[in-house]
C-alpha cells in the first residue's frame, strides 16, 4: 500500500517544510502539491519535499522538461489524460467511475485516484455518489496499487477495506494527513460506503 498526501488549498509554501517530517513517519511516499498557493513555489519546495525520500507531484499543466523525473505529473478528473512520455515519470490521474479508473491505468497512468469511497471530510458539500463495494473490488484486483482510494478514509476505514476488497490498493487523501483529527466523529449513514 502506498500513501499519498494531497495539500489542503488553505496551506501556504512556507507551511511544506515543517509538515514533512510528519508525513513521513505517517508513511507517505507521494505528496500532490494541489494548492494553487504552491504552484508559483514548485521550483524551490520539490527538492525540499525530495529530500524527505517523497516524491512531489505537481498538476500535470505545470510539468515541465526541467523536472524530469524529480516530479511526478497529476491529471486532474476535468482534464485530458496525455502519457507525456518521459522514461521513469511518475503519472497520476483522478477521476469518479470505475470506467474512468479502467481507462486512464490502461492508456498508461501509473496511479489513478478513484472518488468518493466515503463523504470526504475536506468537501463537506460534496454529495456525489460513492463508489460502489463491488467496482472497488474488481479494481483493486485488477490493478492493485496503481488504484488510490481517495475520499473520507480514516485508518479504521482503510482496514475495513482491506476485508471488504480482500485485494491490494493504495490510498490518497487531505484530511487524513493535514488535519490533527480524523474523520471519524462526521460518520453518519449517509456517509458510510456501501
Amino acid at each position: 500500500m502506498k500513501y499519498f498526501a494531497i495539500t489542503p488549498d488553505d496551506i501556504s509554501p512556507a507551511q511544506i517544510p515543517s509538515c514533512l517530517p510528519r508525513l513521513r513517519q505517517q508513511g507517505v511516499s507521494h505528496l500532490y502539491l494541489r494548492a494553487h498557493s504552491l504552484h508559483s513555489e514548485l521550483e524551490l519546495l520539490a527538492p525540499i519535499i525530495r529530500m524527505h525520500e517523497i516524491m512531489p507531484i505537481i498538476p500535470q499543466v505545470l510539468y515541465q522538461s526541467v523536472y524530469g523525473t524529480e516530479c511526478g505529473a497529476h491529471t486532474r478528473s476535468t482534464e485530458r489524460f496525455e502519457p507525456l512520455g518521459v522514461p521513469g515519470l511518475v503519472q497520476t490521474a483522478s477521476c469518479h467511475s470505475a470506467e474512468q479508473a479502467c481507462a486512464l491505468l490502461d492508456s498508461g497512468a501509473d496511479y489513478v485516484f478513484i472518488s468518493p469511497v466515503y463523504r470526504p471530510a475536506s468537501k463537506p458539500g460534496d454529495n456525489r455518489p460513492l463508489i460502489a463495494t463491488d467496482a472497488l473490488r474488481m479494481l483493486a484486483r485488477r490493478y492493485g496499487q496503481r488504484l488510490v482510494l481517495l475520499g473520507g478514509l480514516t485508518l479504521q476505514r482503510i482496514e475495513e477495506l482491506r476485508t471488504l476488497l480482500d485485494a491490494d490498493f493504495s490510498v490518497a487523501g487531505i484530511s487524513m494527513f493535514f488535519s490533527t483529527g480524523t474523520a471519524d466523529d462526521n460518520d453518519s449513514p449517509a456517509d458510510i460506503h456501501q
